[in-house]
């Protein structure tokens, strides 16, 4: 039996004395199946663009989207060559951490310096037959050239699907048309499939209502946190559309425009982080006025990276009208206001 069909189980075990028994080959056969037009078997695929454990590569909950044992389609795919095993080099810093390598250079009085890249390219040139060996016991699996060239179109396609949802929903943001737009996102979303796993059972992705959305948009639109406030009013309606867009299609880098400064301490991708955090603060506001709580404690990350103003008022109590307003507008890390606002019930 070979690597193959002892990693997906293509024979049954035989009871003693029998023989092994093949499983069908029309089991297997690609004509009983079109997986090319199964948008849950391309997504399979392309999680074989990275090198992957040949062994866990693929979850069994991905069952319940494919309608078969992922096993059988990844079998599919090595059947009409979309697969193959990854190299050595490869596969050796996938399997290595680097204080494992830098005492196997140790262990051949090799030196430990420098990058993980160099640390793999020395191990390699002094003693290929046990990498070789190693890598072997963890052999790791990857697209073919033509497993790459579907993935290549599958992906382009998506990319385009995404870029023409963005064309459409853009002017009506523009124009404040949000219940148009969210009709136009409920539609792109109703051709995406997503997978997420919830008590070991995958199930569909949770999608945005066009209701749901559109309460959304008034909520990012009134959105103006203090923490901001260097932002140009061209910048603020760039960030707004930006956050609107990411919020239902995961869009958000490649339509800010070059000029976008935000914030002199800020980055684009955290001004449009402190946007959606304070549009979450605003929204648990109401929630726990509704469920009758009366004081909040605000908490720090405390890390290194948190700033002065930040520490000095995380572990304090706050009525919720005295509040500050989170993220915390006097806040000076780079990273952005990262404190958190737990009910106290007390």
């Amino acid at each position: 039996m070979g690597f193959w069909d002892r990693l997906f189980r293509m024979h049954k075990p035989s009871q003693e004395g029998e023989p092994a028994i093949s499983v069908p080959e029309k089991r297997l056969s690609p004509r009983r199946f079109d997986w090319r037009a199964s948008e849950p078997h391309l997504m399979l695929l392309c999680e074989f663009r990275k090198a992957r454990d040949a062994k866990y590569c693929v979850p069994d909950y991905w069952k319940a989207i494919l309608g078969e044992n992922p096993r059988v389609s990844i079998n599919r795919f090595r059947s009409e060559g979309l697969l193959e095993i990854a190299s050595v080099t490869e596969t050796l810093p996938l399997i290595l951490r680097l204080p494992e390598l830098k005492q196997m250079l140790k262990q051949r009085d090799l030196p430990v310096s420098g990058k993980k890249d160099i640390l793999i390219e020395r191990l390699l040139s002094s003693d290929l037959p046990f990498a070789t060996q190693l890598v072997d016991t963890r052999p790791h699996v990857k697209l073919s050239p033509e497993g790459q060239s579907i993935t290549d179109k599958y992906c382009a396609s998506k990319d385009k699907e995404k870029a023409d949802a963005v064309a459409e929903v853009l002017p009506l943001l523009r124009l404040r048309n949000f219940k148009a737009a969210g009709a136009v996102v409920a539609a792109y979303q109703a051709k995406q499939i997503g997978v997420s796993l919830v008590d070991g059972v995958a199930s569909q992705s949770g999608r945005l209502t066009p209701q749901h959305y559109s309460a959304n948009l008034d909520s990012i639109f009134s959105s103006y946190p203090t923490i901001l406030q260097g932002l140009s009013s061209a910048e603020w309606e760039q960030a707004h559309l930006c956050l609107a867009i990411g919020e239902a299609l995961g869009h958000w880098d490649n339509s800010l425009p070059d000029h976008f400064t935000g914030a002199p301490r800020l980055d684009s991708n955290t001004a449009m982080r402190m946007i959606s955090f304070h549009c979450r603060h605003i929204r648990e506001l109401k929630q726990l006025r509704r469920i009758g709580v009366k004081k909040i404690t605000i908490e720090g990350c405390g890390d290194s990276a948190s700033c002065a103003s930040c520490k000095k008022i995380s572990g304090k109590k706050f009525s919720l009208d005295g509040v500050p307003e989170l993220p915390y507008a006097k806040c000076t890390s780079a990273m952005g206001c990262r404190c958190l606002m737990l009910a106290d019930f007390d």
